[in-house]
């Protein structure tokens, strides 16, 4: 999955997860991913039967996050919002690893868990490893794992953590799984600059809620 030139539009993920989002106002970013042709809307799991609605027949996907935001849910249930996701719509998950069995070194149960939600649904797999709480080996480590658990992308943070997505971060995880693998970076990306900056240290997809604000020059 090599980083490739395309319009900045179909590089993001819009994303609509704040708790505070009302029916209103979810709405009006689904017509905005639509209108502005994102790769996809990122929505929970309540929401995705209203964005499989409204995105309908458009090049916008419906991406629905999983183990959301703090990852410490059992498989089963990690594996079962995966598949109500997918039958209700969502052909991307983005799922948060247990960060806890990622720092206690149980490493067997983290790629169980992977494989569980990625042999779920057929849905794409992204894994959120929330880099901000992860060592470099950490993160070198969780890459690994998701490369052999048979995800499809690595995905820097939920953005509801203490930091968001570094160029440094973007980096070494595009170096860690290789270019045939896909890595978003999330979390702080507000400009079109910085958004450029991530593509340019590997990034292939792009995690943020700043897309009105990112692409109002395009």
């Amino acid at each position: 999955m090599p980083v490739e030139k395309t319009s900045p539009a179909r590089l993001i993920d819009h994303a609509l997860l704040a708790p505070d989002l009302t029916h209103e106002q979810i709405i009006e970013g689904l017509v905005l991913a639509r209108q502005k042709r994102c790769f996809a809307a990122c929505v929970h799991l309540a929401d995705v039967p209203l964005a499989s609605e409204v995105l309908e027949g458009s090049s916008t996907g419906v991406c629905a996050v999983v183990g959301f935001p703090l990852g410490r849910q059992t498989t089963l249930l990690k594996a079962k919002e995966a598949e109500e996701a997918f039958k209700k719509g969502a052909s991307e998950l983005d799922m948060v690893l247990h960060i806890g069995n990622l720092k206690s070194g149980r490493y067997k149960e983290l790629q169980e868990e992977i494989q569980t939600v990625a042999g779920a649904t057929p849905a794409l797999l992204k894994v959120i490893l929330e880099t901000c709480y992860l060592t470099h080996e950490e993160k070198i480590t969780a890459c690994k794992i998701a490369v052999a658990a048979g995800a499809k992308f690595v995905k820097t943070s939920t953005g509801f953590g203490s930091g968001g997505a570094t160029i440094a971060d973007v980096a070494l995880l595009r170096k860690t799984v290789g270019e045939n693998f896909g890595v978003k970076a999330a979390g702080g990306i507000a400009y079109l600059e910085v958004l450029e900056q991530m593509v340019e240290a590997g990034a292939n997809r792009i995690g943020t809620s700043r897309t009105k604000e990112i692409l109002k020059k395009i």
